[in-house]
């Protein structure tokens, strides 16, 4: 089984010809998945506490940065981390969010490839319901790539019956909040054939 993150997934999407190759090599090359070595793990896990913790304020952002968490972070992954934190603590704003269980899943095509979907937030936002991705990093999303990955966390929770009225994901780099209610069925074709590719490429290499 191959196993890829929406965002592996999403970048494949936007490439062509041999950097479509080049991307499926690093993925197949790359080390497995450990939490000590998720650039944005520190900056993942400092949102969820303060989700878990109604006790807090968004003051927090301003100092979970200095906590033991962060001590090992050097100077460039640290400001990157305050960067996005506070970046989340500008999206939060006024508005009113009461958070639901967190949702765990992933977008199986066949049974040869995985996609870990895993969205950070199930909130209810201004009284909205939210299925919600972040998107740490700095290279820009456009509307094809933030277009596939709704639609994937669309297919990934629809029979998990969540009444979400939006699929979003949130850019924090800009940062941009990408929303859609109904991804686009339209899409499917599209997504089949990236799957299959990759799967032909991934197996397929040397």
């Amino acid at each position: 089984m191959i196993t890829i993150s929406l965002s592996d997934f999403i970048n494949f999407t936007a490439k062509s010809g041999t950097t479509r190759l080049s991307h499926i090599r690093e993925i197949k090359n790359r080390k497995p998945y450990l939490k000590r070595v998720d650039y944005w793990h520190e900056a993942r896990e400092s949102i969820f506490d303060f989700h878990a913790d109604s006790a807090l304020t968004k003051d927090y952002f301003d100092v979970v940065t200095k906590t033991p968490r962060f001590l090992k972070a050097d100077s460039a992954k640290l400001n990157n981390c305050i960067d996005r934190l506070q970046k989340y603590k500008t999206f939060l704003g006024r508005k009113q969010i009461t958070v639901n269980k967190l949702v765990k899943c992933d977008w199986r095509y066949s049974k040869d490839l995985t996609v870990r979907i895993n969205p950070e937030l199930h909130a209810t936002i201004n009284d909205e319901t939210y299925l919600l991705k972040l998107y740490f990093k700095d290279d820009l999303l456009d509307k094809r790539r933030t277009d596939i990955a709704l639609y994937l966390i669309k297919k990934a929770t629809q029979e998990l019956d969540l009444n979400i009225d939006y699929y979003a994901l949130l850019e924090l780099y800009r940062p941009k909040l990408w929303k859609q209610a109904e991804p686009n069925d339209s899409l499917e074709p599209l997504l089949i054939g990236d799957a299959e590719a990759i799967i032909a490429m991934y197996k397929n290499m040397k």
